[in-house]
Order: structure tokens, then C-alpha cells, then sequence
């Protein structure tokens, strides 16, 4: 039998941990805290027989100390009690009247009696005006209000007290932290790094420092300092803590790495694992995802190339999708972590909400009503799925997400009035699926780009190496959509960059396209007429000698006024067959393939064994285009004395039927679901061609497509070497 290859391409017409990085509201120990109910009241029974028969001075600071043992037996009639001893305490000029005064806000707080707490913090801090530790306190309280229902306003006087403590004390840490955490809730990112920045002067080591410093980098759109913050912080946390961050516990699942195993790792590698533990497994053989996903190395990569497949600018060294769910995470447990609870933010519903989708593009908070305005709520857009219960005596919050991507709302309700929110039934229902069908949303930030991307590849054999060649065109669009001329005032700039198996950055590039690079300036520096009823494109290619293994190619592509596109493709470069056995290059697809002149002024990207080659990426010709052009190389076909090969070469074209699928390249394709072309198949007999100087045919061909209607298609070549042995 003699050998026979056939490739396919398809074209188409038109350690250490912290409980949270909240604001802590936690007081210092009560006297009696470690007392029995019995050693409690006993002490309280002596002291208050010193309290009545003294005055002063000493009098308020034994009612400071009655307080504080009433308070420790944490009953609500008890709280009532140390109130009012509390109030004799705090004006007396003892040691412990700034103390009472704290303690007393404090307790009305947690009574609920918010006004009266209020009044309490503002009047500690006009006591006590120098004393930073009474702005800490008035700021922790607004900041603790804010949270029940993330009032900005709330947060932006939470802001302004800690303000008023840097400015009493510079040095005081609290203070710093507080304000950074504040700004962060207001997403006020430049202040929040500088408050960041000046916690660390005062304690170097605050992990949570790091995490608010790499999330207000992220909010400046500052990506390398946040990726080298974010580092900081998690080599101090705890296994836990990184779990979430670098593996994304709880919001990357096994399944969402599913895809990134089957068409990002290295099938051999895949291959080899599936061998150890079922020896009979060959090539071909269906891959146990759950079963490779069990090998941490693998698992590690498959979440690298789940969070590549996220970004958008993938030619970069540091990943935004990741960092953006890093600020996420850190913005979850600054507005819903408690700290006194050691409850972490992305661990609550509300928390797990914005690190998933990000924060609501508007809320509904409804105090406990008897009558809910369903049709006002749909008319500002809530989107509730019509199965949802909605309780008439309960606190209610609606958060919105509103976007080309999605448009969806979640309600939380509270039964206590005490903002201890929890998801309605449909809502979490609603999470569930989303977060099942999609971990995470981002904003894409290439949706408003004025321009289309299409990227390509071939890889060419060249001895033990492989050329890779990657090819790329940008056609100019305006917000509309419709095609614009280009403006060489403002080139494109093209960032190319190559990732090993082990994503380490082995080649980078960055080009300026001008019009000169435009399709039509080549076509007619090749000699050939611009129809020009096609829209224009601009057109670029990098190549790449690369030996035998699994590597990422991405691209970013962006001016100032037109925005950014990104693209990227995973690709295996194959070892070279044996000796002797016959093999083909990939396809390229091209608009024209002419005979180059060397007086011809065009880009040597575009030369190939003396011809003027000119890919199209996106594989799509106009309905005016009558021929498709397609280079390729074979390798290993047998010569005659003269040294001459003798093959024959045959194209045939295939109709995509609406809903099947094909794979762009590859040697294996079910034909049975395609349409076969008829009389489009061409076929060259006995064909007879001399070698390239590296040892190999080039080949290029014409195929007739003026009279296909618009769809998809794909083209099939096979090459049969008529000398080769059988």
C-alpha cells in the first residue's frame, strides 16, 4: 500500500493565619471574664459595698470595675445595670475613664441602641481629642454600621474618623489599618495603597497589610506590584488561606478544570499518568479527568490554564483574572468577615456573591414591610426568578448584577433585624447554577474593542526542530462595527509571547502595525489588484524555532483609543517521525500565493521559498473571492534516480452541516457528517517536483470557491507518495 497522508483545515465565507481583614471590634478582657457565676457576683456583692461608701476619684473607678463584672455575665438586664454604673464612670478623671467611655458606646451598640452609641463615640473623642485610640473607636463603630447593609456613606464617616486618628498619632497602626480597610470599602484604591503602605512602617510583617496593598494595586490596574503584594502576604499565611487564593478552594471546582486537562497539558504527559494506574491504556483511549486531576503537579497546571483561559491579556507575565479574584477575595472578607468570630468574608453567601461575580451594580435594602413593591423592583431592573418567596416581616437586601453577560438578582432576607443576611431559597438555587455554569465573572474588558482578532498557526518541520509560525489580522471597526481606514497616527501595538509546559516566558516580541501592513498594501506590493470589496485587515505573523513539547502562544493586541484584544493557543510540537516515513506540514490558508519578485517592497514575513504568501487567520474569503489558496509541506517523500519525487495531491471540500462540530486541525475527521463538494475536488496526478534546500517539497494550490454559498467548510488534502515502497 503506498503511504498516504491527509490533513484537514477548515474555512468559512462571511503560615501564620489572621481571623479577617475586617475591622476588628474587639474589646479588651472584661474583669471576670474568667470568673465563675458564683466568684462573679460574690466579687460583685464587695465591691459594691466599697462603691457606697466611697466618693470621687475612687468611687468612679470601682463603678468602672461593677461594670465590667455585670457585663460579663452577658445578660440583657445586666447590660441595662452597667450602663448606668458606666455613666458615673466615664466623666471622673481615673485611669480607667477612657476605658468606660469605650465601653460604654460599645455596650450600647450591641444593645442596639445605635443613637445613644453614636452620641457615646463622639463624645469619647471630644474628651479625649489627643488620644488617637477615641477616633479608632468612633471609626470602628461607623465602619460596623456600614457593613449591615454596605452604606457608602457610612463607610466615607468611618473614613473620616480614622482620618482624624493618623492625625492625632501617625505612629498609631490601628488607625492606618482601619482607614486602609475603609477606603478598600469604598474602593478608593489610591488612598487605600497609601494607608497600606503606611501600616507597614509601623508593623512590617501585617500580612493583612500585603493582601489590602496587592488589592489596591489591582484596583489601580498596578498588576506586577500587585502580583509581587499578593506574594508577600501569602508566604506568610496560613495553608488555608492560600488553599483559596493560589488553588481556588471553594470556587475553582474539578469540573471547571475538566477542559483545561483535555486541550492544555501535554498528552503524553497525560498519557503517562493514565498508564501507571491502568497499564493497558493506549493512545486514543478516553482520559480519566478525575483520575489525572488526582496528581497535584497536574492539578496545579490544569488551574494555571483554567485562569489562562480566564485572562485577557495573555501575553502578560502576571495573570489579571487571578489577581481581580485575589482583590475579590480580599474585598469579601474586609466587608463580610468578622473578626471576633474568626469568620473569613468569601465564607458567607454575601461574600462568596463578589468574589464570584464581582460587586452588585445596584441594591434594594426594604426595612420590614407588609407590602413590597414587586413592580417598582422590576422596573429598576431586579431580575427574581418568579418562584422566589418573599417574607412580608423580615429585613430585606436585593442585589443586582446587570451586564451584556449576564442580568441576574439575588435576595437576602434577616429575620433577627440584626443584618444576620441569609440567601432566599431561590437565591441560592441561583448561585448554585451560576456558579456550576461559570466560576466567576469579570468584566471583559475587549468587549468595547474597535478592532476583530483572529490568530492562527502552522508548524513546519526543520530537522529536529519545528517552525512554528503564528499569524495573526486585526480588521479596524468603528463602536458600530462597521469597517474604518487606518489611521497611522496611532499604530496597533502587537505583544507576542511563548510559554513552555512549565509557563516560563521563552520568547517575546512587540510589533507597531501601520498601513502599510494592511491586506491591501500587501497584495498589491505582491503585484496583484485589491478588490476592495471586502473589508481591509491589517496582518502580522511571528515565527519560532521550537524543539518537540507543549507550549502557549499568546497575543495582545491595543492602542489608546481603540482598546485591547488577547488571544492565545495551546500547541504540541510532535517529535520527528522515523526515517523515511512520509509526513505533511500544517495547512496554511492564504489570499494569495504568487511568485515573489525580489524588487517587490513587502515584509520578508511574507516570503517563503521564493513565493509572496498572504495567510488569513480567521480562514474566511468574501463572496467575490472565486479562489482559495493553501501551502503546505511534505516531508520524506521518496526520489527517483533524478532525484525527483512523484506523488499525487488531491483537495476536496466539505460542507459543515448547522450543529456539527469539527476540530480545526488534525488527521482524524468523520466524514459521514459531512457534504461533499461535487465537482469542487481537485486532483493532481503523478505530480514530479525537486526539494527544497532542506530536503523537503513545497507545495502550493488553487482551489475554486466562487461557487460555494456562504457557510463552513472544510478542505481536505491527501498526498499519496507514488514511490514509496508498499
Amino acid at each position: 500500500m503506498r503511504p498516504t497522508l491527509i490533513l484537514v483545515l477548515i474555512l468559512a465565507l462571511p503560615v501564620a493565619t489572621w481571623a479577617s481583614l475586617s475591622v476588628s471590634v474587639t474589646d479588651p478582657p472584661l474583669e471576670g471574664a474568667r470568673l465563675t457565676t458564683d466568684e462573679r457576683f460574690a466579687r460583685i456583692d464587695s465591691l459594691e459595698a466599697l462603691y457606697d461608701h466611697t466618693d470621687g476619684v475612687e468611687r468612679a473607678a470601682l463603678a468602672h470595675r461593677i461594670a465590667q463584672l455585670y457585663l460579663s455575665t452577658d445578660l440583657a438586664k445586666h447590660r441595662r445595670l452597667a450602663l448606668q454604673y458606666l455613666d458615673e464612670s466615664v466623666y471622673a478623671k481615673h485611669d480607667g475613664a477612657f476605658d468606660a467611655g469605650r465601653l460604654r458606646a460599645r455596650t450600647a451598640q450591641k444593645m442596639r441602641y445605635t443613637r445613644d452609641a453614636r452620641s457615646w463615640f463622639e463624645e469619647l473623642t471630644a474628651i479625649h481629642p489627643e488620644d488617637p485610640r477615641s477616633h479608632v473607636q468612633l471609626g470602628r463603630f461607623h465602619f460596623g454600621e456600614a457593613k449591615r447593609i454596605l452604606d457608602q456613606k457610612r463607610f466615607s464617616t468611618a473614613r473620616m474618623a480614622y482620618t482624624a486618628a493618623v492625625q492625632a498619632d501617625t505612629t498609631h497602626a490601628p488607625a492606618w489599618y482601619g482607614l486602609a480597610a475603609s477606603l478598600i470599602a469604598l474602593e478608593n484604591f489610591g488612598p487605600a495603597l497609601m494607608a497600606s503602605r503606611k501600616l507597614l512602617e509601623w508593623e512590617r510583617t501585617r500580612r493583612a497589610a500585603w493582601m489590602m496593598m496587592g488589592a489596591s494595586h489591582v484596583g489601580r490596574r498596578e498588576f506586577d506590584e500587585a502580583q509581587r503584594a499578593f506574594d508577600r502576604a501569602l508566604a506568610l499565611s496560613s495553608p488555608a488561606v492560600r488553599a483559596v487564593f493560589e488553588h481556588g478552594r471553594g470556587f475553582v471546582s474539578p469540573q471547571h478544570l475538566a477542559s483545561a486537562v483535555k486541550f492544555g497539558i501535554d498528552p503524553s504527559r497525560l498519557n503517562r499518568i493514565m498508564q501507571e494506574h491502568q497499564p493497558g491504556f493506549g493512545y486514543g483511549d478516553e482520559v480519566d479527568v478525575e483520575l489525572v486531576l488526582a496528581d497535584q503537579a497536574v492539578r496545579e497546571q490544569a488551574l494555571d490554564i483554567y485562569w489562562q483561559t480566564q485572562d485577557t491579556w495573555p501575553s502578560s507575565l502576571v495573570n489579571r483574572r487571578r489577581l481581580e479574584y485575589w482583590k475579590r477575595l480580599v474585598e469579601a472578607d474586609v466587608l463580610f468577615g468578622d473578626p471576633d468570630a474568626a469568620r473569613r468574608g468569601w465564607t458567607t453567601e454575601m461574600g462568596r456573591a463578589i468574589v464570584r461575580w464581582g460587586r452588585p451594580d445596584f441594591m434594594i435594602y426594604e426595612p420590614p414591610s407588609s407590602a413590597v413593591d414587586l413592580e417598582d423592583w422590576r422596573y429598576r431592573g431586579v431580575r427574581l426568578p418568579p418562584s422566589t418567596y418573599i417574607p412580608s416581616q423580615e429585613q430585606l437586601w436585593v442585589w443586582t448584577y446587570r451586564s451584556p453577560a449576564a442580568w441576574f438578582s439575588l435576595l437576602f432576607t434577616d429575620a433577627t433585624y440584626n443584618s444576620r443576611w441569609r440567601a432566599e431559597g431561590t437565591t441560592v438555587q441561583t448561585m448554585l447554577a451560576r456558579a456550576k455554569a461559570q466560576p466567576m465573572l469579570f468584566f471583559d474588558d475587549s468587549a468595547n474593542a474597535q478592532f476583530d482578532l483572529f490568530v492562527d498557526n502552522a508548524t513546519f518541520a526543520r530537522g529536529p526542530e519545528r517552525r512554528v509560525e503564528f499569524y495573526a489580522s486585526m480588521r479596524l471597526v468603528d463602536r458600530f462595527g462597521n469597517p474604518v481606514d487606518m489611521d497611522d497616527r496611532e499604530p496597533l501595538l502587537v505583544e507576542w509571547a511563548i510559554y513552555d509546559d512549565a509557563e516560563e516566558r521563552i520568547d517575546y516580541r512587540r510589533q507597531e502595525l501601520t498601513s502599510d501592513r494592511l491586506r491591501s498594501n500587501l497584495t498589491e506590493s505582491l503585484g496583484q489588484i485589491w478588490s476592495g470589496d471586502d473589508a481591509d485587515e491589517l496582518l502580522t505573523q511571528l515565527a519560532a524555532r521550537l524543539e518537540p513539547g507543549h507550549y502557549r502562544l499568546a497575543i495582545d493586541v491595543s492602542s489608546p483609543s481603540r482598546g485591547h484584544r488577547g488571544a492565545q493557543i495551546y500547541l504540541n510540537v510532535p517529535t520527528s517521525p522515523p526515517p523515511g516515513l512520509l509526513e505533511l506540514s500544517d495547512l496554511v490558508l492564504a489570499t494569495e500565493f504568487v511568485p515573489f519578485d525580489p524588487e517587490q517592497d513587502i515584509p520578508s514575513d511574507f516570503v517563503k521559498y521564493a513565493f509572496g504568501i498572504l495567510p488569513t487567520p480567521a480562514g474566511q474569503f468574501s463572496s467575490t473571492d472565486q479562489t482559495a489558496y493553501v501551502y503546505f509541506e511534505a516531508y520524506n517523500l521518496d526520489q527517483d534516480a533524478t532525484r525527483r519525487t512523484h506523488f499525487n495531491v488531491s483537495y476536496q471540500i466539505y460542507r459543515v452541516p448547522r450543529g456539527v462540530d469539527v476540530a480545526l486541525k488534525g488527521a482524524e475527521l468523520d466524514l459521514s457528517d459531512l457534504e461533499k463538494m461535487d465537482p469542487v475536488g481537485l486532483t493532481f496526478v503523478e505530480e514530479r517536483t525537486g526539494l527544497a534546500p532542506e530536503g523537503h517539497v513545497v507545495k502550493g494550490g488553487e482551489v475554486e470557491i466562487g461557487d460555494l454559498r456562504p457557510g463552513r467548510y472544510v478542505l481536505l488534502v491527501e498526498v499519496e507518495d507514488l514511490l514509496g515502497e508498499a
